[in-house]
């Protein structure tokens, strides 16, 4: 992820100094597409946890793992 992000800023410092406003449209499809992508493996890898059967609900949402605490879907 930190390598895409370094990626997409040298990317825009370098359009900015040609004297252009926005990335080609290629390009942006081209990061987005990775990025969603990257993100799509994180929710992967660190699922919500399955309801416990047998126990009451609590009230609120269920915990999320610590990965899953840095993102709000």
């Amino acid at each position: 992820m930190s390598l895409l992000l370094v990626t997409i800023h040298h990317c825009v410092k370098a359009v900015k100094a040609r004297g252009e406003t926005t990335l080609p449209t290629l390009e942006l499809a081209a990061f987005e597409t990775r990025y969603q992508a990257i993100l799509d493996q994180g929710f992967a890898d660190n699922p919500l946890p399955p309801p416990t059967p047998g126990k009451p609900k609590k009230r609120g949402r269920p915990k999320r793992s610590p990965p899953r605490n840095e993102v709000n879907p």
